[in-house]
């Protein structure tokens, strides 16, 4: 082999460790021993207990796990890691450590993992002004799915704890092995940029592509070596982009296990209105049902969404312009158009819309069905 190219790799190697696992953060100045603070939660007792060798919490919305703050007077400030043994969680709940300093909330979303480290940083020199820290337990139900449903929470152990009594690599590596959630907007799931534990490797790897490009150029190797060191980084982020995407997977398939036909109750009413609506053109003669072509009139909000995708078995569109634009630019009278909401208020009026006149096919408290003549 090429004595160029075993240098290449040689200098690449050590530098892809080093880019990766040597820690740029600010060491503590003193290394202090762990501090178990299990005892010191605080909750009501049919929320949380001791079953089978750990600690458990039954979650409904949200639980609140104060710290006794006393006992840790001291020396809460020397801590800078916030460490949970053998957490058990669902992907659709999310743990976090808060504390209080004159009114304002401070959060540190904790790892999901089973041994979760967390780099903790108190924002404060004084302790008398942390008035108050706990545990924040939340089970995420933004779609409004079964928000009622209980979630439980095991732990073997909870304590503070300091940077200097782990490696950097298994702090990195349990940052970078969590599992990031998807949040969720009215049609579509994406991941959050507040939740970025890439980040840092991402950032430590373009170090490393760029010195293989610098290498590259000083050595003069094949632009094959450097087509191999950055499908290495590829593949790196790859296999964890990979296990995020599996649980991403996973939180979905949990989160609708039981009603996986209606994602919310405002799903639930929109299905509903869509079968009386559905009712009413099959029950209209006058209706050629396969070439009618059919306007819903609303914004691209979810209920509207979904009242579109239950009608999907017709010829049907949304449309956000005003009714009586529509109905003036209807001029070969081919439209049916569905009104909701407050807009039923039309099928109330006189006949004519604007300049045009309409007939009304079907209505009711929630819905009506005009077509303009």
């Amino acid at each position: 082999m090429n004595t160029r190219i075993l240098i290449f790799w040689l200098l690449s190697t050590i530098a892809l460790f080093c880019c990766v696992f040597i820690s740029f953060e600010k060491a503590t100045p003193k290394q202090i021993e762990s501090n178990d603070i299990t005892s010191l939660l605080i909750a009501e007792p049919q929320s949380f207990y001791f079953s089978n060798n750990k600690y458990r919490a039954d979650v409904i919305g949200k639980l609140k796990l104060e710290i006794k703050k006393e006992p840790l007077a001291h020396n809460l400030l020397d801590y800078d890691a916030f460490v949970i043994r053998g957490l058990e969680i669902d992907h659709n709940s999310s743990i976090s450590l808060n504390w209080k300093i004159e009114n304002q909330v401070h959060q540190v979303p904790l790892n999901s993992n089973k041994h979760s480290i967390n780099r903790v940083n108190f924002n404060t020199t004084d302790v008398n002004e942390i008035s108050e820290i706990y545990i924040l337990i939340s089970s995420n139900f933004e779609l409004g799915t079964r928000p009622n449903a209980p979630k439980e929470v095991a732990f073997k152990s909870v304590f503070f704890d300091s940077t200097q009594n782990h490696s950097s690599v298994s702090i990195k590596l349990n940052q970078w092995f969590d599992y990031t959630p998807l949040k969720f907007n009215s049609i579509n799931g994406y991941s959050s940029s507040d939740n970025l534990h890439f980040k840092t490797l991402i950032q430590r790897l373009s170090i490393w592509v760029f010195f293989n490009i610098a290498l590259f150029i000083l050595l003069g190797v094949s632009g094959h070596q450097l087509i191999i060191s950055l499908s290495l980084a590829w593949l790196v982020t790859l296999a964890l982009f990979s296990k995020n995407l599996v649980q991403q997977k996973q939180q979905i398939q949990s989160a609708y296990e039981i009603e996986d036909q209606f994602l919310n109750q405002q799903d639930i009413s929109a299905h509903q209105l869509a079968q009386e609506i559905t009712a009413k053109i099959q029950i209209t003669s006058s209706t050629d049902r396969p070439q009618q072509k059919f306007i819903i009139i609303g914004n691209n909000d979810f209920f509207h969404l979904r009242l579109y995708h239950h009608l999907k078995r017709f010829n049907v569109a949304i449309k956000s312009s005003e009714l009586v634009t529509l109905l003036e630019n209807d001029l070969n009278k081919q439209y049916i158009y569905i009104l909701t909401n407050n807009l039923v208020d039309y099928c109330k009026t006189d006949e004519k819309i604007g300049d045009s006149f309409t007939e009304i096919i079907g209505q009711d408290a929630h819905y009506c069905l005009l077509r303009k003549i």
